[in-house]
């Protein structure tokens, strides 16, 4: 008993060779209850029954030398661990080799656990999803690369959390990279962060589903491109699409990807600091669009907030807009500090009822010695702010005591903001020397915006 707290598959006959049925020998070492079940360098051929884990154990490879490999089109889930608990993989090569299967199956199932860890494995050559999470809280997926061999437009994901056997929460996804599928996410208080999403052609690079039990995520640092064409639900590939309410999405650079970069549907979300640019690339689509699907599922009182939405080639690009509603019906989205330059279009198209606008802001300075001005008089400067244009709102100060004289400001001409001082105070006054500050800002009509 003391020896089989820590047990190799080899002890149990498996070969490793990649040719032997090794399914019955490694099931054997599983079945030990062992705390830790070493899987040294090879690879283990298993047949359609796959394999079922226990709780409480430590499944750990040779690096991405221990491959534990599919030998037949499967009868179930390949790796399932069904009610299992304080489960963790780590440095293993899993590898579906691209079988067929009749369900919807996965290389590797959790149901219904508590703290499960898969980490620095390999999923490679996977069917219709590779990590299938349902029902679990405190799982962490971290620093895995799950790969299908070539993208397909019909359900599939390289990580699937799900909430069929109960509600998923309090998860960590984390630094996977995804090439040729996706993430989806039906689960709440999870943060999913600095993962690769590269070529997929099913949903959105993370999407969100339209759920009670899908809400308060943090969707933060991604990559997310290669998104293309039209699945069969006729959804046009976009980077995100969002309708978790309560959820952060920060950080992300979202681009060339077939639809818009951001789908926000999610109620009082904060959409913050993304780098979005080319996007559109199946059907002309926007950087960010608000989405209102019904009462519940739309993007209403969400905060859009400095990001940075641009199409590279401009004009002759593939991204519509910086911004976009879907329609008149979401409602108090307050818009802060993005900048929307250079898309196909335009800057915005707002349809919604109500919105706040806070645009790019330009500063400039001066020195000015205004001296003395008689009443009825005027004293004018200039200060010169780069990338200000006719049309840009203007406010000024002045770092003297003015006297009740009225100081206005205008742009005058590209890149110049004029100052006026109207003295109508009745009599003469002498205004010290000192420095006019210029803050020009841009109006969603810009297309500076």
């Amino acid at each position: 008993a003391k020896l089989r707290e820590i047990v190799s598959v080899t002890d149990f006959g498996a070969t490793g060779d990649g040719a032997t049925n090794d399914t019955a020998y490694v099931q054997a070492a599983i079945n030990t209850g062992a705390k830790l079940v070493k899987f040294p360098a090879g690879t283990y051929m298993i047949d359609a029954t796959g394999l079922t884990g226990f709780s409480d154990q430590i499944w750990q490879g040779d690096g991405f030398a221990s491959t534990i490999k599919l030998s037949a089109n499967p009868s179930g889930d390949f790796i399932a661990f069904g009610s299992r608990s304080r489960v963790v993989l780590d440095g293993l090569t899993i590898d579906w080799n691209n079988k067929t299967a009749a369900g919807n199956y996965a290389s590797i199932s959790v149901s219904t656990g508590t703290d499960i860890h898969i980490r620095n494995c390999r999923i490679i050559n996977i069917g219709k999803f590779g990590i299938a999470i349902n029902g679990c809280a405190r799982f962490w997926i971290t620093n895995n690369y799950i790969h299908k061999l070539t993208a397909a437009n019909t359900q599939n994901q390289a990580i699937l959390v799900s909430s069929a056997a109960g509600a998923s929460n309090f998860g960590v996804i984390q630094g996977n990279y995804c090439y040729n599928s996706a993430i989806d996410l039906d689960c709440y208080a999870t943060r999913v962060t600095e993962n690769t999403i590269d070529t997929f052609k099913f949903g959105g690079g993370i999407t969100t589903e339209q759920s009670a039990t899908c809400y308060g995520l943090i969707i933060a640092n991604n990559q997310i491109t290669g998104g293309t064409g039209t699945d069969v639900n006729s959804t046009v590939c976009p980077g995100i699409e969002n309708w978790a309410y309560g959820t952060v999405i920060s950080g992300n650079t979202i681009y060339l990807n077939g639809g818009t970069g951001i789908d926000q549907g999610g109620q009082r979300c904060v959409v913050t600091g993304n780098i979005i640019f080319n996007n559109g690339q199946t059907t002309n689509s926007p950087a960010i669009t608000t989405r209102y699907g019904s009462a519940t599922y739309n993007g209403s009182e969400s905060v859009i907030a400095n990001n940075r939405c641009f199409d590279t080639s401009g004009a002759g690009g593939t991204q519509t807009y910086g911004y976009s509603d879907e329609n008149s019906s979401p409602s108090y989205v307050a818009l802060s500090g993005n900048s929307f330059k250079g898309n196909k279009t335009g800057a915005m198209n707002p349809a919604a009822t109500v919105f706040s606008f806070a645009g790019p802001i330009l500063e400039g300075s001066a020195s000015w010695n205004p001296g003395t001005i008689t009443n009825g008089s005027v004293a004018t400067t200039t200060v010169s702010v780069a990338g200000a244009v006719l049309g840009d709102a203007v406010v000024v100060s002045f770092n003297q005591d003015i006297q009740g004289v009225r100081l206005v400001g205008y742009v005058s001409a590209s890149n110049t903001v004029s100052l006026r001082l109207e003295n109508n105070t009745g009599g003469s006054v002498t205004i010290s020397s000192g420095t006019v500050y210029a803050r020009v800002h841009k109006l969603r009509f810009s297309a500076d915006f």
